[in-house]
C-alpha cells in the first residue's frame, strides 16, 4: 500500500522495524524491489530519480510507480529525488502521497545546502509535501542539528563511505548523537555498507539505510549476465537476469533488518 513517509516512519518506530530505502531506475528494477520486499514481509522506501526522463517519460514513470506500490502488500512510501524546479512538483508529484528529496552537489557547502533545501521546504510545505535531507558525514554535529532545523526537513540522510563504514572511522557514537540532536528520523547511505557495522547502528536507534549504487551494481552485472548468455535472444530475458541480480542483493541486506 502506498503511504506518506510520515505515515511509513510512524508504523516502522511503533512496530520497532528498520526500513531500507531503494533508488529505482526502471520498472522492471521496481517491481523486482516489491516482489522481494514482500517476501520478506518488510516495508519500502522507493526513490525514484528525475533523471529516469532522460529514458522515458517521468510523469508516466511516477504513475505506473504509484499503481504498482498502492497494489503491494506492505507499506510503501515514494520519494523524488533530483534538481528541484517548481514544474517537476506541479507534474510529477501525484496525489499528495510523493516525498521530495532534492539532490545537493557534494561541492556544495553546509550552509549552502542549508540553503537550497530550506528554499524546497518552503514551496513543499505549502503543498503538503514531506522533504527528506541530506548531509555528509563529514560534518559536526552542531551544523547538522542547525542544517534540519534551519531546513525544516522530515527526515534526514548521513552519507558515509565503504572506508569509513567498514573500518570504523565513523564512529557509532557519532551517529547516534546526530539521531538524538537532530530529533527526525536518520538513514544511513553509502556505497558498500559493512554488515557488522550496520547491526551496530541498529541499536542506536538509525530508522533505516539508503540502498544505491549496491543495487544499480548489482542490476549492471545482471544484464551483462544476460548479455554473456547467448540463449538470452533479447531485452526481456536480459531485464530478468538484472531484476534476480537486484532481488539477491535486496534479499541479503533485507534479512539484516
Amino acid at each position: 500500500m502506498l503511504v506518506s513517509l510520515s505515515t511509513l516512519l510512524s508504523r516502522t518506530k511503533r512496530k520497532k522495524e528498520m526500513v531500507v530505502g531503494c533508488t529505482v531506475e526502471s520498472l522492471d528494477m521496481l517491481e523486482a524491489v516489491l516482489t522481494e520486499a514482500g517476501k520478506h514481509g518488510k516495508p519500502l522506501m522507493i526513490l525514484v530519480n528525475s533523471r529516469i526522463s532522460s529514458v522515458c517519460s517521468l510523469s508516466v514513470f511516477c504513475r505506473v510507480a504509484q499503481e504498482l506500490c498502492q497494489a503491494h502488500s506492505y507499506p510503501v512510501s515514494l520519494v523524488l529525488e533530483g534538481e528541484w524546479t517548481e514544474q517537476s512538483v506541479s507534474d510529477f508529484l501525484l496525489a499528495g502521497k510523493w516525498s521530495l528529496k532534492p539532490s545537493i552537489s557534494h561541492e556544495h557547502s553546509l550552509a549552502e545546502s542549508t540553503r537550497i533545501t530550506g528554499l524546497v521546504a518552503q514551496q513543499a510545505t505549502e503543498r503538503g509535501l514531506e522533504l527528506v535531507g541530506e548531509v555528509s558525514q563529514t560534518s559536526s554535529l552542531n551544523s547538522i542539528a542547525t542544517f534540519v532545523h534551519a531546513s525544516g526537513v522530515h527526515a534526514l540522510v548521513v552519507r558515509v563511505t565503504w572506508e569509513e563504514g567498514a573500518r570504523g572511522y565513523l564512529s557509532t557514537k557519532h551517529i547516534e548523537n546526530i539521531v538524538r540532536h537532530t530529533k527526525v528520523p536518520v538513514f544511513i547511505e553509502g556505497e558498500q555498507l559493512d554488515p557488522a557495522w550496520m547491526g551496530r547502528l541498529l541499536k542506536v536507534g538509525v530508522s533505516g539505510w539508503l540502498l544505491r549504487d549496491a543495487l544499480a551494481e548489482a542490476y549492471t552485472a545482471g544484464l551483462r549476465t544476460g548479455l554473456r548468455n547467448r540463449s538470452a535472444s533479447h531485452l526481456f530475458l536480459y531485464q530478468t537476469y538484472a531484476a534476480k541480480a537486484v532481488s539477491s542483493t535486496l534479499s541479503h541486506y533485507l534479512q539484516l533488518t
